[in-house]
C-alpha cells in the first residue's frame, strides 16, 4: 500500500460531519427503549453494541441526559459480566485528548468511542469513570487473575470511584446486597457464556458455548441477583463480541436465550418489555 493510500484526507473527514446533521451511533449499534424493570413509569435504553468499547457512547450518553436534569446527581453505578477484564487503567487514554470530548455531540461521541478507545475492547471503563460518567464498578469475570480484588481510581475533578471484582454472582451480592440504594447500568459481554479450557485468550474457534440451560438459570427472574438487579437498573448495555464467542452465530444463539429469558417479545421486535412486568 502506497503512502498516498495510507493518507487520511482530513479536510474530507471533516466535511462529513459537518454536514452530517443527524444523530449518529457507533457501527454496528442497536437501541431498545424499554420500562424500567424496577417498574417505574420510566423509560430505559438497552445498547446493543458488536465491539464491547462501544457501550462506553451509551454510557456517556446517558450521564449527559442525566446531567442536563440534575447536575447534582451522581452517575449511576456499573455492574459489568463478563470473561475478561475490560476495565482498563489510565494508560488506555490520554487525559488530554478524551479531556477534549464534547459528549453532548452524538456524532461526536460515536467517533471518539469508535477510534479513540482501545481497539481490543478492554480498557473502556476507566475512561468512563475518568469523566465521571459512572460511579463505582462492580466486575463479575471468569478470568482468574483479577478476582477478589478492590482498587481506588480517581477521575479528572478528583473524585474517587472503586472497582469490585468478584468470581460469583453470590460473592458479589454478599458483600453488596444491603449497599445504600443507587441506580446502576447493567453491562453483558456474551463471551461470559462460552467456555475457554481456563485460558484468558484462546483460539475464537475452539471454544463453546456453555448450555441453554446454564444462561436460564443465570437470568431467571426470581434468583438473588436478578432480583437486586432488576430494582436497581436505569440503563444496559449487551455486547456481542463475535470474536471472542467464536463467531456471530454464537453470539446471536447467547443474545437470543438471554432475550427469551427477560423479555417478552424478545429484543428488537415490536412491544418488547421486560417478561417478569408482563406476568
Amino acid at each position: 500500500m502506497t503512502q498516498k493510500q495510507n493518507e487520511i484526507n482530513i479536510e474530507f473527514i471533516i466535511e462529513i460531519l459537518q454536514t452530517h446533521w443527524s444523530p449518529t451511533t457507533p457501527p454496528g449499534c442497536f437501541t431498545e427503549i424499554v420500562r424500567q424493570p424496577s417498574g417505574l413509569n420510566a423509560a430505559m435504553e438497552i445498547g446493543i453494541v458488536q465491539e464491547h468499547r462501544f457501550a462506553f457512547f451509551y454510557w456517556l450518553k446517558w450521564y449527559q441526559e442525566q446531567q442536563a436534569k440534575d447536575t447534582t446527581s451522581l452517575p449511576p453505578n456499573l455492574v459489568t459480566v463478563d470473561w475478561h477484564n475490560d476495565v482498563g487503567c489510565n494508560s488506555d487514554f490520554i487525559p488530554e485528548i478524551i479531556s477534549k470530548l464534547n459528549y453532548s455531540n452524538n456524532s461526536e461521541l460515536a467517533m471518539f468511542s469508535w477510534c479513540g478507545l482501545r481497539q481490543l475492547n478492554d480498557g473502556h471503563i476507566a475512561p468512563a469513570m475518568y469523566l465521571n460518567a459512572i460511579n463505582d464498578v462492580y466486575v463479575i469475570l471468569k478470568q482468574e487473575h483479577q478476582q477478589s480484588q478492590t482498587y481506588p481510581f480517581n477521575d479528572k475533578f478528583g473524585n474517587q470511584h472503586t472497582v469490585h471484582y468478584y468470581y460469583t454472582t453470590d460473592e458479589f451480592l454478599d458483600n453488596h446486597e444491603r449497599d445504600k440504594f443507587h441506580p446502576l447500568i447493567f453491562d453483558l459481554d456474551l463471551d461470559y457464556f462460552t467456555e475457554y479450557n481456563q485460558e484468558d485468550h484462546p483460539d475464537p474457534q475452539g471454544h463453546n458455548l456453555v448450555s441453554n440451560e446454564e444462561i436460564g438459570n443465570f437470568f431467571k427472574n426470581d434468583s438473588r441477583f436478578m432480583q437486586w438487579l432488576l430494582a436497581h437498573m436505569c440503563g444496559m448495555t449487551i455486547a456481542l463480541e463475535p470474536k471472542y464467542c467464536g463467531g456471530m452465530h454464537n453470539c446471536l444463539r447467547i443474545l437470543d436465550v438471554v432475550s427469551s429469558c427477560l423479555f417478552d417479545p424478545p429484543l428488537l421486535h415490536a412491544n418488547s418489555g421486560w417478561k417478569h412486568l408482563k406476568s
